[in-house]
């Protein structure tokens, strides 16, 4: 935040410099070294005190010498800047000829390495998450047409590649969108972020499943419960024969089931679900005339016969010859 506020103008005082603020961070390290000194000086012997600084290491998007630069060249002026001085080591010469070279390189007096390195009693750090940059696209990024931004998202679960860029991946790599969904690990080595990546995407991808497989759950709960308290209202009330509520349910929970299936655009079970909402309602209308009007009606069940017929040649319409064949 003081870089940001002295060389970017980002926060206050709104400076623009980048000198200033290369200054202004030095500066930071040289008080918290006197900072430290006067804690001790009038603290009691057990307190403790240190320092937590926030790490943002980069790393490549595909491991090409230009990227492996730029790695190097943005963990030397972010997260390393403020570390090696605190651990006594003080600026690496990388920085300091880089800076000099650039003509922002701040003032140091001599005692000022002493103060940075004050010894402290604890070293924290606060990992945020990865940063991955690019040090000019090579020609698998240019094929494949992916920024450093969009890996980043990839990683911290705010996106997922879409099928297009899967199938791009498994063309640029040799091998197929299976393989490449149920086995990370049939990437090359030199995959790297796109690996890791891929791997966050399918695990993410199985964690959603898993969820809205408890949320199927919970709602066939809800109708069995809702079907139960029918049931003991109705008895409790002096009502014959109020256990048909439970054949009611059957279709009700297949028709929710139906819903929600077809809401997140997953068809695989309509054709079961369907069937079951066809069945159950002709046994509930059977059960409730047999029960309360004595009236065998078994004939209803007839009516499945072509319904289900219908329903079987319904769902492969539009199968593919190749499917077909396979079953």
């Amino acid at each position: 935040a003081t870089y940001m506020g002295y060389g970017k103008g980002k926060f206050a005082p709104g400076h623009c410099d980048e000198k200033l603020g290369n200054q202004a961070r030095h500066n930071l390290l040289v008080a918290h070294g006197h900072g430290v000194e006067a804690f001790r000086a009038c603290a009691d012997r057990s307190s403790a005190i240190g320092i937590v600084i926030d790490i943002w290491k980069r790393y490549p998007s595909v491991p090409t010498r230009a990227a492996l630069e730029m790695v190097k060249d943005e963990d030397e002026r972010n997260w390393k800047f403020y570390t090696d001085p605190v651990l006594g080591k003080g600026y690496s010469d990388y920085i300091l000829n880089a800076l000099e070279r650039e003509g922002t390189l701040m003032d140091i007096q001599e005692e000022d390495y002493r103060y940075m390195q004050t010894p402290i009693d604890f070293y924290g750090l606060n990992i945020y998450n990865r940063v991955v940059v690019s040090g000019g696209k090579d020609d698998r990024e240019e094929k494949l047409n992916y920024s450093d931004k969009a890996i980043s998202k990839w990683e911290r679960g705010e996106s997922m590649p879409d099928v297009i860029t899967l199938v791009q991946l498994s063309q640029l790599f040799e091998v197929g969108v299976d393989d490449l969904l149920r086995d990370p690990e049939a990437l090359p080595e030199d995959a790297n972020v796109v690996e890791r990546t891929v791997d966050m995407v399918v695990t993410k991808t199985m964690k959603r499943k898993a969820d809205k497989g408890i949320i199927c759950k919970l709602c066939s709960l809800l109708v069995w419960f809702v079907a139960l308290l029918f049931f003991v209202v109705i008895s409790s009330m002096g009502y014959p024969n109020s256990w048909v509520s439970f054949f009611y349910a059957i279709p009700v929970n297949a028709i929710v089931l139906l819903s929600l299936r077809s809401a997140w655009r997953d068809f695989r079970r309509n054709e079961w679900y369907i069937s079951v909402i066809m069945w159950g309602t002709l046994l509930s209308i059977f059960v409730s005339l047999l029960i309360f009007l004595q009236w065998n009606t078994w004939k209803v069940f007839l009516l499945g016969i072509p319904g289900q017929a219908a329903i079987f040649l319904w769902f492969r319409m539009y199968r593919p010859k190749e499917e077909a064949a396979n079953g």
